[in-house]
């Protein structure tokens, strides 16, 4: 015993200095109104043949995907980006690569427990994969033409679908069996997205409109007015509704098409209650997605002309616009602890933001 004391001392004491060799990782702040003109670019993720169409983050932030209009996905390991800093800002190491299809990838969803991958396709294929195996598990026909949008329910149950057949529907996540159908557009449905409670299910089409509905019965809840959306998304509390589009009948002063982000409070008492917001107005052009800040304070779009705007909600301000992109910037996503923004761009790579230190 007493032959084996120095052994266990030196043990001890090399693995104190390695431990005092290891350097401590600094908390990452969550993006607010406060810090985000200090939004850096934390790593270039590159390695798409073609333009990306999409970013979506796993509920544990452990993965990034990205879709491409080459028809694959791409599964990031975020870890190895966490690491790298600005040492490593081009970072081009995709963990996993998926032959999703032979057309385009239109939209990216992680399930809530990030075992599974849902990918939809222009040939109207939802694709589940899994993540860790990169295993295709089943290809679901859910649309007739363009599968357009795809979100798991946040109990990870259901998975939705949107398509260009007019169509937004609901498969069980697990034997991809068709359970319910959400019926009324009479155009292309865009877009489909959960409320962060499960308890609203919203859809954007081309028709002119989002439409509500009990996420639990399948039952509209109500319409609301939106023309050309190209994206929309709650706010993390579920109390905000917004959407990217085509102000009707307004123009700027040389005739150019107004864009700007509407925006809806959302309230449950007894009911759904859905009150119109001002509109936040950006004449660049068009806008092709956004996120909000988990305290609902901040704004984020992605913008056509090849920036991320920054909006103060309350006060409907810029605070500050970023050009790191060389090529329209067409998705955005959010991690889950309001951390880390991911956009992806036409410029065939995504990219993943922190707030830098001062």
């Amino acid at each position: 015993m007493r032959d084996s004391l120095p052994a266990i001392v030196f043990l001890a004491l090399v693995s104190l200095a390695v431990a005092l060799a290891i350097p401590k990782s600094t908390p990452r702040e969550v993006i607010s109104t406060e810090n985000v003109h200090r939004l850096g670019t934390l790593s270039r993720l590159a390695g798409s043949a073609q333009d990306l169409s999409g970013v979506s983050f796993s509920a544990d932030n452990h993965f990034l995907a990205s879709g491409s209009v080459d028809g694959t996905a791409r599964i990031w390991n975020i870890a190895l980006a966490l690491t790298s800093g600005y040492k490593n800002p081009d970072l081009g190491a995709a963990s996993r690569v998926l032959q999703v299809a032979d057309s385009m990838v239109t939209s990216l969803a992680f399930s809530p427990d990030a075992d599974t991958l849902a990918a939809a396709s222009a040939d109207g294929t939802v694709s589940l994969w899994h993540v860790k195996t990169g295993e295709r598990l089943q290809d679901i026909p859910a649309h007739t033409g363009v599968a357009a949008s795809v979100a798991f329910s946040p109990d990870g149950k259901t998975l939705a679908s949107a398509g260009y057949d007019s169509a937004a529907r609901l498969w069980d996540a697990e034997t991809g069996a068709e359970v319910g159908a959400l019926a009324g557009h009479t155009g292309p449905v865009l877009l489909v997205k959960y409320s962060p409670d499960g308890s609203t299910i919203a859809t954007a089409s081309l028709d002119g409109s989002i439409r509500l509905w009990d996420a639990a019965t399948y039952e509209p809840l109500g319409t609301l007015d939106a023309q050309a959306v190209q994206g929309m998304n709650f706010s993390p509390d579920g109390s905000l509704l917004g959407a990217v589009s085509r102000i009707p009948a307004e123009t700027t002063d040389d005739g150019e098409t107004l864009w700007g982000v509407q925006l809806w409070s959302i309230t449950h008492d007894s009911t759904l209650a859905v009150e119109a917001l001002p509109t936040v107005e950006t004449p660049t052009g068009p806008i092709y997605d956004l996120a909000f800040s988990r305290d609902d304070s901040l704004l984020m779009l992605a913008e056509s002309d090849a920036s991320l705007r920054f909006i103060n909600l309350e006060t409907g301000e810029e605070i500050t616009q970023r050009w790191d992109h060389s090529d329209q910037v067409i998705g955005l996503a959010l991690s889950s602890d309001g951390t880390l923004l991911a956009s992806a761009s036409l410029d065939d790579t995504a990219k993943l933001w922190k707030v830098m230190p001062e």
